[in-house]
């Protein structure tokens, strides 16, 4: 009687188990996809860098310095 009692509970562990390792891998796979989907391309050049750091538009710096 006790060996079965100790199988079910066995079974049952392990169908608790086999359903979280499922949600970890849905939970990875769905991390992943978030991750790529988030990603910025960077720039290819170092020009391109520095327009994107100080948020400066590709018409250059002829509009702000016709302003001064």
């Amino acid at each position: 009687h006790a060996w079965n009692i100790l199988q079910q509970q066995l079974h049952r562990i392990e169908d608790e188990i086999a359903v979280k390792s499922n949600s970890v891998m849905l939970e990875n796979r769905a991390l992943e996809t978030r991750r790529r989907l988030n990603t910025e391309i960077t720039p290819s050049t170092e020009t391109d860098r520095n327009r994107q750091l100080l948020n400066m538009d590709t018409s250059g710096l002829r509009h702000v310095l016709q302003s001064i």
